[in-house]
Order: C-alpha cells, then sequence, then structure tokens
C-alpha cells in the first residue's frame, strides 16, 4: 500500500572551488560544469561538453576521497571541493586593439543635447574565442580604453558548430543561456573599460557590433538552426539597429541603440564585412588577397572592381583549442619553437614560463619538427629521427622508443609552469593538417573560380590574432600559405575591431559596411569536388606556389 507521507526534498549539495573559496550550493544530480557556472567560472569545454576533449578534467575531493572527473560529466551527489581548475577560462586572452585611420566624415549617429554630461560609445568584436571592447568619448572622439577577454560561450563548444547545436538543445532555453553568456561577457568588459576611464555604462548611446553569423544570431537571440543545415542562409542579412533597454543586461543608456553591422552569409559575418571596410580593399585598385584564420578560415579575395569572399572550417586547433596541450593565445602561450643544436627552444606571449601551445606555437613546431626531419611531410612523427646531437625527444612521457604517438617534448615537466611537460602528439600533427588543408584548399578554389590569376595578388593580408603572432617563414614552410613570390604578406591586426570602431565612429562608415555587404559575392566550397580534391591533395606538409 503507497504512503501518503510526503517525500521530503532532496538536501542541496554545497560545493566549493579552491583556491578562491567560493562556494555555491546546487540540487543533486548537477553537473559540475552547470556548478561552475553557477560559480562565476567557466571551463574551457572545445567539445562541447560532450566528455570527448577532456580538457575540463578537475580534481574533486569528495566523502570518498580526491579524484580526477570530467566537469561536464560528473553529477554532484554529496558535498565536494574542487581542488585544482587548471582548465577555467583565463581572464587575460591576447587581444589586438588596433586604432583605425578614419577616411570617412567622423560624425556618429548619436549626438550629444544640452542635457548630456556624457556621451559614450562602443565598439564590440565578438569573437567566437574572444571578445574586444573598444569604448570611446564620441564627442571628442577619443579612445578611453580597450578591454578583451573569453567569449563565455566557450563552455559551450570551441566551435560555432557546437554553440549552433547547444542553442537547439532545451526548446528555447539553449538559445536563451547561449544569449546569455556572450551578454554577460560583453557586459563584464563594458563594466571593465568604463571602470578604468573612470566614467558609467549608463552613458553609452552607441554601441557597434561585429562578429561572424552565428555570434550575430546568438547575441541578437536569433534562432541559429539555419546556420546549422543547408543551405545555411542566415535569418537575416542586412543591418541591424535594436533600442538598447531590450538589452538591458548591457546597463547601456536606454535611450541608444545597439547596432549589428550586416552579414555577407551563413559563414561570413559582419566581422568580415568590417575587415573589408578597415582595410579598404573595396577601394584598392590592384586585386588583395585578406585571410583571417580562426575556428573558421575566411579568405576574400579582389578590390575595387569586384570581390569574392568563401569560408572555410578549419577547426579549434590553429586557435589552440582542441590540441592535447593547447591553450588560447595568452600569457605563457608558447608562440614560437626552434631546435638549435639538437635542442627545443621555445618562446612565450608575455616571456613568461611556458603553459601550453597556441595556435601560432603549434604552427611554428610543426614546421620546426618537418625541417629537421623529425616529421615526414605526410604528418608522420619519425620513431628513429632524432635532432643531431640533442636527445630523443620522441620519448615522450614514458621514456619509451615507441612513445613516437604520445609526441614530441616541447617543453619538460620541470620547464613548465603547470609542472607537467608540453607534447606535441601524432594527433596534434594531424589536426593541424586538417585544419592547413581546409584553408589552403579555400584560397586555391577562391582564386581558381574566380578565374583571378595569382599574378594579379599584389599583396596578402593576415587579419586576426593568429595572423599576428603567426611566422610567415613557418606557415608556407607546411603550406598553410601559398609562396607568391615577390607578393608581400603584412598582419593587419584586428581588422574586424577596427572596422567596428569605424562603423561606431562615423555614420558614412556605417552606410559604406552596408554597401560592402551587399556587394561580395559568395562562394560556396561545400560540395565543390575541386575543393575536395584541393583539400585532400593540400593534406601534405608541403609548400605550395
Amino acid at each position: 500500500m503507497a504512503s501518503d507521507r510526503p517525500v521530503a526534498p532532496r538536501r542541496a549539495v554545497r560545493v566549493r572551488f579552491e583556491p578562491d573559496d567560493r562556494v555555491v550550493e546546487v540540487a543533486p544530480g548537477t553537473t559540475l560544469a552547470e556548478a561552475l557556472r553557477e560559480a562565476g567560472l567557466l571551463l574551457d569545454q572545445p567539445c562541447g561538453g560532450r566528455g570527448r576533449c577532456g580538457k575540463c578534467a578537475v580534481l574533486l575531493r569528495e566523502p570518498g576521497g580526491s579524484r580526477r572527473v570530467l566537469a561536464c560529466r560528473h553529477r554532484l551527489e554529496a558535498d565536494a571541493v574542487v581542488e585544482e581548475l587548471e582548465s577555467a577560462l583565463p581572464a587575460d586572452v591576447a587581444g589586438l586593439s588596433e586604432s583605425p585611420a578614419c577616411p570617412y566624415d567622423l560624425g556618429p549617429a548619436a549626438r550629444p543635447s544640452a542635457a548630456d554630461r556624457a556621451l559614450l560609445g562602443a565598439a564590440v568584436d565578438i569573437g567566437t574565442t574572444t571578445v574586444v571592447v573598444y569604448l570611446y568619448d564620441l564627442v571628442s572622439v577619443r579612445r578611453l580604453a580597450v578591454t578583451s577577454g573569453p567569449n563565455r560561450q566557450a563552455a559551450y563548444g570551441a566551435d560555432v558548430v557546437s554553440r549552433i547545436a547547444a542553442a537547439t538543445r532545451d526548446g528555447g532555453r539553449g538559445l536563451d543561456r547561449l544569449r546569455r553568456a556572450v551578454h554577460e561577457t560583453v557586459a563584464g568588459l563594458l563594466a571593465r573599460a568604463c571602470a578604468e576611464a573612470r566614467v558609467s555604462a549608463a552613458d553609452v548611446r552607441e554601441l557597434v557590433a561585429v562578429g561572424n553569423t552565428a555570434m550575430h544570431h546568438l547575441f541578437l537571440g536569433l534562432d541559429p538552426t539555419c546556420l546549422g543545415r543547408a543551405p545555411f542562409r542566415p535569418a537575416c542579412r542586412g543591418m541591424v539597429s535594436v533600442p538598447a533597454a531590450s538589452f538591458p543586461e548591457l546597463g547601456l543608456d536606454p535611450h541608444g541603440h545597439v547596432v549589428f553591422l550586416p552579414v555577407i552569409a551563413g559563414y561570413l559575418g559582419a566581422d568580415t564585412t568590417a575587415v573589408i571596410l578597415a582595410t579598404g580593399q573595396h577601394l584598392a585598385a590592384r586585386n588583395r588577397l585578406i585571410i583571417d584564420i580562426g575556428t573558421n578560415g575566411e579568405i576574400v579575395l579582389g578590390g575595387r572592381d569586384g570581390l569574392w569572399a568563401c569560408s572555410a572550417a578549419a577547426g579549434p586547433a590553429l586557435e589552440g583549442a582542441g590540441l592535447s596541450c593547447g591553450m588560447r593565445a595568452g600569457p605563457g602561450a608558447v608562440d614560437e619553437v626552434r631546435l638549435e643544436e639538437g635542442r627545443v627552444h621555445v618562446t612565450t606571449i608575455g616571456g613568461g614560463s611556458p603553459r601550453g601551445l597556441c595556435g601560432s606555437g603549434v604552427v611554428s613546431a610543426v614546421a620546426e619538427l618537418l625541417r629537421a626531419g623529425l616529421l615526414t611531410p605526410a604528418g608522420r612523427l619519425r620513431t628513429a629521427a632524432r635532432p643531431e646531437g640533442g636527445p630523443d625527444l620522441l620519448a615522450g612521457a614514458s621514456g619509451s622508443p615507441e612513445a613516437a604517438s604520445e609526441g614530441v617534448v616541447l617543453v619538460p615537466a620541470e620547464e613548465s609552469a603547470t609542472g607537467r611537460p608540453i607534447v606535441l602528439t601524432q594527433a596534434d600533427v594531424r589536426a593541424v593538417q586538417l585544419a592547413k588543408a581546409a584553408i589552403a584548399a579555400g584560397i586555391e578554389v577562391l582564386l581558381t573560380t574566380t578565374g583571378v590569376p595569382k599574378e594579379s595578388v599584389s599583396e596578402v593580408l593576415l587579419a586576426g590574432a593568429f595572423g599576428n603572432y603567426l611566422d610567415i617563414a613557418d606557415a608556407k614552410t607546411i603550406g598553410l600559405l601559398p609562396d607568391l613570390p615577390g607578393v608581400p604578406v603584412r598582419p593587419v591586426g584586428n581588422a574586424a575591431g577596427a572596422g567596428a570602431q569605424l562603423a561606431l565612429l562615423s555614420a558614412e562608415a556605417r552606410a559604406e559596411a552596408e554597401r560592402i555587404a551587399a556587394r561580395v559575392t559568395h562562394v560556396e566550397l561545400g560540395g565543390r569536388p575541386e575543393f575536395e580534391a584541393a583539400f585532400i591533395r593540400h593534406l601534405a606538409l608541403t609548400g605550395w606556389a
């Protein structure tokens, strides 16, 4: 006979995070990753919390003892203490903060009135990995502060495909979670910028944002399902202007506006529009090639007589995500690897002790090992090879000569900031091959499809943080970039952020952005036999002309 006695609710689980001594209480059965989010701590989860990448492993102490668990998979049933949390997203990622030259008439859409104490504006570059906020005084047209940090959506996956999938879960709740994550990111960075400048976010009248099409949809709360299936058409393409009151969590002047620049296609977003605007490619008399390498590689070809663009899915390897010892570009990230006198020498961003391998570092490592004969052009680590006069770098963590699958030790445990060796594995090399093949094939197909001869390309511009730190010779050695004799290759920094600043400061530039997005011809790579053939050909770690 069933009892009518009410069932007592289960006691909340208490979780403490060391060394910050943060404490949260969550319902039993909550995943540790969800508890971390509740505590304001976000883990780097390149696989989107599917238990595949292992990046969210933490040391957890429960009543039964301490053990390592995957935060995305472990469900809390008893009080616990998180003793180590090395995979938390860093607060200090490498963000570029160019000040753009402005060929347009200055004059923002927002105008001061007699009662205004201050008139501020913000330009925001919403990257899949990193978000950058530029704060301006719109009256003096003076930049007051720049802040950057990781996109808090990274807890839902390293790439846009993972983010789109996460947004479509749990009905509308998934989309709301992703929207709130990016709004919290922007609000936090804007608050930090305002604190530095000793002003108030409540005086920000204009906020102009750029980002890829997935970031565009997620920021605006648009269903991104259309971007995850053919024909990959965005829900809207034109410039969007929304009253700031619709984004109360940003803390802006409610009488102001939030503007998102127009997107070009499903995988060519407002950031590509902004790159073209900032570099003036649409006005160039001779053809240029712009390459913005990130989780997706956006490639733009042409000049004033025509603009063509494509997007190649490079995956997160070239941003450090998904690598065995990978990390984002930031302090302690290995950005260059060299073999000298048989030994490995590395440099890091910021000059501190090595913590992991970022995108430019993994390209440098692959190129150097290739030159030294430790890596074949097919991408296989040689088990019998060693640099002349140096130790057997292929011994891996176990010390066995058969451990080439464990990888090449770039930094021994005793020299790393984490106390663990920094290793380049066979799987890491494969990830680099797949990424570079996608980019190189995209460049090749864009050139051949448009009929623009390579000889007519006057300049190659590299946009974004990856291009800023990349060694051009290394990139050409592995075939990531074409070797066009006599054609200069020039990093242009965060051109997307520069374009956002132009659109904030100039109504004329904002109108030009609309014209640019309408002019660009999108070259779809998916389903093209010539792209598939080029992709297979470019898997080899060899240069190409």
